[in-house]
């Protein structure tokens, strides 16, 4: 099933142009999940294993 999840997730990202808006339906079919930690930071799971780590640089 991983093989499956990531070969999908690289044909999604073939033919992704940069975004200038939200897609829900592309999100779908790429993101596994987030995390969300106490200190705000997020940490975006694709379903490839890529994790971004996302911080909140308000203060």
């Amino acid at each position: 099933m991983e093989c499956y999840r990531a070969e999908k997730f690289i044909e999604y990202t073939d033919v992704a142009e940069p975004l200038t808006e939200m897609d829900t339906d592309f999100m779908l079919k790429t993101l596994d999940h987030i995390k969300v930690f106490e200190d705000e930071t997020l940490w975006v799971v694709f379903l490839d294993g890529t994790e971004i780590e996302c911080k909140n640089e308000e203060e």
